[in-house]
């Protein structure tokens, strides 16, 4: 898989935060702060998701084994932040940070490659007007073209943007969550970004019912659950509806096989395609719920 950065953007009223002042004030209140703005980072690339893990009995032990830091200081820090709306509990050993999920952002390897390209000056690029030797470039000129352009679109998205992003890391905890519950295991870290990158093009219940013909198959493995999902999703798939009218339009279109009266193929014993695995899959589960 690509190399992908990750980075965590801190509000320029960070620290004039009511929230953060009161937190400061605590006798030991900076060392509160810096646990805070760790556990943010340790979210990063869960998209500001925390996971208990089992690893320790508390949370808290937890998080101070993660992060190195006092275990009493930690639990401190997190009854505070539950009380003050800095941390929600989303499950049972999942939390999320919403000020991480609105200040989280990350680019793939490529993106990073263009950009540093971007910025790298051109000698090309120089042109000089006039007898006083006066110097622009295309780059300024650009530059200037993308603040009008980002000005513009921060002032449009600027009441939208942060509902969306609790919204969509709400929802994309709920699936992860869904995941452990079904398959008694936590996702990979992998497992996890592509179980929201699964979510940004179909519903929820297109996730859930891939995981379900999975167990049902007898094969509650990942890479089995991925190959249904992007079957689907080259199909265009994005809801139950969608799914259900390709199945319905599959089975009105499918012949019936030849009656050849031949044998298979030596070796060729219980190798059934995956549509068909899927679709036999789903009818027994279909039938369990009736």
């Amino acid at each position: 898989m690509a190399k992908r950065y990750y980075w965590l953007k801190l509000q320029e009223d960070f620290f004039a935060s009511p929230r953060i002042k009161k937190l400061r004030r605590i006798a030991g209140g900076d060392t509160f702060t810096i646990i805070y703005l760790k556990l943010q980072l340790l979210s990063v690339k869960s998209g500001g998701l925390l996971v208990h893990e089992g690893i320790e009995s508390k949370f808290s032990d937890e998080l101070a084994l993660r992060l190195d830091e006092d275990a009493d200081n930690v639990a401190v820090t997190l009854n505070f932040l539950l009380a003050n709306g800095l941390m929600e509990q989303s499950d049972e050993d999942k939390y999320i940070l919403p000020q991480a999920v609105q200040s989280i952002g990350s680019e793939g390897e490529s993106a990073a490659r263009m950009r540093a390209l971007r910025a790298r000056p051109s000698q090309c690029d120089a042109i000089v007007i006039g007898g006083d030797k006066k110097v622009t470039t295309d780059i300024d000129r650009d530059k200037e073209i993308d603040i009008e352009k980002d000005t513009t679109l921060h002032t449009a998205a600027v009441t939208t943007r942060a509902p969306a992003r609790e919204e969509s890391a709400a929802a994309a905890a709920a699936v992860i969550a869904m995941y452990h519950a079904k398959l008694g295991r936590a996702p990979s870290e992998d497992c996890a970004q592509e179980l929201v990158h699964f979510l940004s093009t179909m519903d929820a219940a297109c996730i859930e019912r891939a995981i379900n013909i999975a167990i049902d198959a007898g094969a509650p493995r990942w890479n089995y659950i991925r190959s249904i999902l992007q079957d689907k999703q080259k199909k265009g798939v994005r809801c139950l509806a969608d799914w259900d009218r390709l199945i319905a339009n599959a089975t009105h279109q499918q012949p019936p096989p030849p009656q050849t009266g031949r044998r298979p193929p030596a070796g060729s014993a219980g190798m059934v395609p995956l549509g068909e695995l899927e679709q036999q899959a789903l009818d027994r589960m279909l039938s369990h719920k009736s």
